[in-house]
Formats: C-alpha cells, sequence, structure tokens
C-alpha cells in the first residue's frame, strides 16, 4: 500500500514538473511574440535616461564642520562673575553671549545680518574681483529677464559700494537673495543634539560658490562672535 501511494506521489511530481515547463515554453513563445515592444520600450526607458542625464544639472555640496564653545563650563572669572550678580555686581565681560548658544547659533547663521554680509564679501574669479551676490545671479541667471526691464536693467552689487548707499531696488533684490539662499541651498544643523559640533552645509551648481560661501559665512559669524566679546570685555 505504501510503495504504491508512493509511485502515485512520484507520477503527481512528474505532472507538475511536466506543466511547469509547458507554462514556461508558452511564456517563452509569447515574450518573443512581443519582441518589438519590448525593445521599443527598452529604448524609449534609456532615451528618457540619457536625456534626464544630459540636461539635469550637477549640484556641489560644500560642507564645513566645526565645534561651539561650551561657554557654560568656562573659566573661574566666569563663575566668580555668576557669584557677583547674585549680589548685584555686574563685572561684565565674563558672562555668555546667547546668541551663540545652542540653537540661537543656528538660526544667527542664517539670519539675513550674515546671508548679507557673505554674498556683499568680494572673490576674485577670472582676474576680477566681484560679490558673491553678483556670483550668485550669474550662476542662476536671476537677472536673465532684467534685460528688457529698464527699472532692474544692470542692476548689481559692486565690490567697493558701501552699504549704507543701496537703493530700495538693489535692498530688495539683497532680501531676494538671502531668503532663496535660506531656502533653497543652505543648511545649518547639529549633526548630533548631545554635541556642540555644528554643520555648516551650501548646495548650489557651481562648486567655487558653495565652497566660498560656506567659507565666507562662518568666517563672518566667527570675527563678528570676536568682536562682540572684544567690546564687552
Amino acid at each position: 500500500m505504501q510503495e504504491t501511494n508512493k509511485i502515485a506521489g512520484q507520477q503527481d511530481d512528474q505532472v507538475t514538473l511536466k506543466q511547469l515547463v509547458i507554462r514556461l515554453t508558452e511564456w517563452w513563445r509569447y515574450l518573443l511574440s512581443k519582441w518589438l515592444i519590448i525593445v521599443l520600450m527598452g529604448l524609449a526607458g534609456a532615451g528618457l535616461g540619457l536625456t534626464y542625464a544630459l540636461f539635469e544639472k550637477i549640484d556641489y555640496v560644500a560642507e564645513l564642520t566645526f565645534v561651539l564653545e561650551d561657554s557654560k563650563s568656562g573659566s573661574p572669572l566666569a563663575t566668580y562673575a555668576g557669584l557677583a550678580s547674585q549680589f548685584g555686581i555686574d563685572l561684565g565681560g565674563f558672562s555668555s553671549s546667547g546668541v551663540f548658544e545652542g540653537d540661537n547659533l543656528l538660526e544667527f547663521l542664517k539670519s539675513r545680518l550674515m546671508i548679507e554680509k557673505t554674498l556683499l564679501s568680494s572673490v576674485k574669479v577670472n582676474n576680477s574681483q566681484k560679490t558673491l551676490a553678483d556670483m550668485f545671479m550669474e550662476i542662476y541667471e536671476v537677472n536673465r529677464n532684467w534685460k528688457d526691464d529698464p527699472v532692474l536693467k544692470g542692476l548689481h552689487f559692486p565690490v567697493d559700494q558701501p552699504r549704507a548707499t543701496f537703493s530700495l531696488k538693489q535692498d530688495s533684490i539683497l532680501n531676494v537673495l538671502q531668503g532663496r539662499l535660506v531656502k533653497k541651498h543652505l543648511e545649518v544643523e547639529k549633526p548630533d543634539k548631545k554635541l556642540s559640533f555644528v554643520s555648516v552645509r551650501c548646495t548650489t551648481r557651481d562648486q567655487i560658490f558653495s565652497k566660498l560661501f560656506t567659507e565666507r559665512l562662518v568666517k563672518e559669524a566667527t570675527d563678528f562672535y570676536v568682536n562682540t566679546k572684544i567690546k564687552r570685555s
């Protein structure tokens, strides 16, 4: 009885395997009958991928990471200054500057003051000096549609022009550039909330601009920090 069941099971396996071979053969014949459609779809997909690769512009990322000074664990003088303040005595110059602490610094680096100072800093490109603001407008062709506009035609930001002499148009365009950079191209964050490391990342179509803007932004913030500390002291 067991041998009979075994033989029947083998026959069922043989039938199943035969059906599988038949089914695969049918699918193969079906695919061969549709070879033209398959080839055309493959060529179309390859063409779309090639077109995207040719016309898609590359973005360059520049990143600078630095560590933030922990002012809470500062020198003994800062401790004495804090103790003296409890008795109404202000020693000055030893208390921490709140704008440079924690998440305040992240927002400070993205503030209009820092971004504008960075955009108006000069760089040497092709043996000529120009501001990062003008360089940014050239990269993204911001002023492409200004040629026929008598109000905005020829608007730029000369290296030697004092900020106080900017026209309302220059001020408005500079504000637009600042907003665009913060929204689309600039990232300032703390990779680890428990640590004091701050990461500044700029992503644009131009590798030189990404690098220079990142370095200048951190430098402007550093200079502002040093000058503030010196004045307080």
